[in-house]
């Protein structure tokens, strides 16, 4: 799998640097797929935050959508969002069948989301919403993490029977992102501030992006996921670096604390509460599509285990409703 790794990374680059800049039709929906792992980062590391795939459908409504803003200028912006997630987490050492050992639980998470993300200005990013987060076997992280790890002749994990147990979590997520033009076009700095409150996950974070090399305005740019709609008919190519640092200040973590209604999980943790991250990425595109490779690290979510890292992986492809196609056709025959 390592080996093909390298061949994967080339395929989507060029898949996002051969597409043409010259849109006739707008583009007002995306589709992203993104892909966490820290085999990814060629250490023999499979462990923690263990893997993770993530979809999610974006769109530029036509009509009223639930929660948006009843309110807005002309000039503002606004991105509807789906988002399906299923990610699983492990002790360090797999092969540890006493349960007494683990470092963290064994954990699996299936959510699903909707997400507003409305653009007031060219600066500055709202987006608030509802997250349902599934734990436990029926998530069935637990089959396919033994089935995958079978196939690539990777150790067998072993202590999946004491997973945390089924439950459905609500959570509710808000985030404030202000961008800070640094130069004119090629230095900029992002401040990132974001809450969820939940029966699964409560937590406050504050990130701070600093992005180098060519990138567009914050309502318009791949970093916030916002080329769709009428910016995707003038939107240039995007190509920047950018590191970043946050804390985020954990009060529930249900994949380690396990639920806060009963005592069930045959084992838990305890959290820490301040937990630090640091990232650096590559993100490339066009009005198409757009490649994203963030190396994330973050400090020890539990008490007595170390930093950890990973790889995301990430792919969005934007394009026209059957609708906006015709207006196009319809515009270049009336030249």
């Amino acid at each position: 799998m390592k080996a093909r790794l390298p061949q994967i990374f080339c395929c989507l680059l060029l898949l996002v640097v051969n597409e043409g800049l010259g849109q006739e039709a707008q583009r007002s929906q995306e589709l992203t797929l993104r892909t966490d792992n820290d085999v990814y980062t060629f250490r023999d590391s499979d462990k923690y935050y263990s893997n993770g795939l993530i979809l999610a459908y974006r769109w530029v409504p036509t009509k009223k959508g639930f929660l948006t803003p009843t309110k807005r200028s002309d000039s503002a912006k606004l991105i509807l969002e789906l988002g399906i997630a299923h990610k699983f987490f492990t002790p360090k050492f797999l092969e540890n069948e006493d349960v007494d050992d683990f470092d963290r639980p064994y954990t699996g998470a299936l959510s699903a989301s909707y997400l507003i993300n409305y653009f007031p200005s060219e600066h500055v990013k709202w987006k608030y919403g509802l997250n349902t987060t599934l734990v436990g076997p029926a998530t069935g992280a637990g089959d396919f993490q033994i089935w995958y790890h079978e196939l690539f002749g990777f150790p067998e994990p072993r202590g999946w029977d004491f997973q945390v147990p089924n439950e459905l979590t609500i959570n509710l997520s808000g985030e404030f992102q202000r961008q800070v033009p640094l130069t004119t076009t090629s230095l900029d700095l992002i401040s990132t501030s974001s809450l969820m409150l939940g029966t699964g996950f409560t937590n406050a974070k504050q990130q701070f992006d600093l992005r180098i090399g060519r990138f567009a305005s914050l309502n318009e740019s791949a970093y916030a996921r916002s080329v769709i709609g009428k910016s995707s008919q003038t939107a240039g190519k995007e190509f920047f670096l950018f590191v970043g640092a946050g804390l985020e200040y954990v009060v529930q973590n249900i994949t380690i604390q396990g639920s806060i209604w009963n005592d069930k999980a045959p084992h838990t943790e305890v959290i820490t509460p301040w937990v630090m991250h640091f990232r650096t990425g590559l993100v490339t595109g066009n009005a198409k599509s757009t490649f994203r490779l963030v190396y994330h690290w973050l400090s020890s979510e539990v008490r007595q285990v170390g930093w950890h890292s990973y790889i995301g992986i990430e792919l969005n492809l934007r394009f026209a409703s059957a609708k906006e196609k015709r207006k196009a056709s319809n515009r270049q025959t009336n030249k």
